[in-house]
């Protein structure tokens, strides 16, 4: 009975405050006084269309990658160390997941990769492999 009463009363309130806006009326729109153009005495030429300048395609945003990005310095079975802009940092990658690797063996050093930790659980992004060295 209680669930029907509230029912009732937000039913009740939201049509008092909508008639509102239901009872405007629309301003009547001004009447325009008709103007009839002179009739052209000669037939102009339409202007030629100039060329418009090819724009520069735009460039589209880097891609943002979620915690700590970098690249790999050192890879052990249980560490992993990234070189980034906030330094040199060295994860736990014992229990981590991994996107674009299937285990940590995988990783090389050089790769750019993504790190990030979220309650506890290590994420390892790979964003790029090692650039190849020619001989």
């Amino acid at each position: 009975m209680k669930r029907f009463i509230i029912f009732v009363l937000a039913l009740f309130l939201c049509f008092a405050l909508s008639s509102f806006g239901i009872a405007q009326t629309k301003p009547a729109a001004p009447e325009k006084a008709k103007v009839e153009a002179p009739a052209p005495e000669k037939a102009e030429k339409p202007e030629a269309k100039k060329p418009e300048a090819p724009k520069e395609a735009e460039k589209p945003k880097p891609k943002t990658y979620p915690g700590i990005v970098g690249t790999v310095e050192s890879v052990d079975s249980t560490l992993l160390t990234i070189k980034s802009s906030k330094g040199v940092l060295t994860f736990d990658i014992s229990n981590a997941k991994f996107k674009g690797y299937k285990n940590a063996s995988e990783i090389k050093v050089g790769d750019k990769v993504s790190a990030t930790s979220i309650k506890g659980t290590m994420t390892v992004q790979k964003i790029a492999g090692a650039k190849k060295v020619k001989k």
